[in-house]
């Protein structure tokens, strides 16, 4: 996960020095890691390992959040706006995918502390 949120981080910077290969590389990769990311959800929420607490943020929020975001990055994309795309690759993108893993890990860990495999 630091590995994908560093190259969106350094997104911008690939576009603006010529390293197109890297930043191709790193949307994939960034796409792989999404779409990995969204069926380990659906498999946590349907064994009851996405049960949270009522002083965090909620999931759903964060998942919507994320998919704003990446629609957002899309549309930018396919405007050619490469400013746009790498802003928010390194400012909105990088955060909110490291805040979606880190609530799923969170989560996780609670409900099976709390007994439920």
């Amino acid at each position: 996960m630091e590995e994908i949120c560093s190259r969106l981080v350094d997104f911008p910077l690939d576009i603006q020095t010529g390293k197109d290969a890297r930043a191709a590389q790193s949307i994939t990769i960034f796409s792989g890691i999404t779409e990995k990311i969204f069926r380990i959800l659906g498999q946590l929420n349907n064994q009851g390992y996405l049960s949270q607490a009522d002083d965090e943020k909620p999931l759903n929020l964060i998942i919507s959040e994320f998919g704003s975001i990446v629609r957002e990055l899309l549309e930018a994309y396919e405007k050619n706006d490469s400013v746009l795309v790498g802003d928010l690759a390194e400012y909105e993108a990088a955060p909110r995918l490291q805040e979606l893993y880190n609530s799923i890990i969170n989560n996780s860990r609670k409900a099976a502390a709390q007994g439920k495999k």
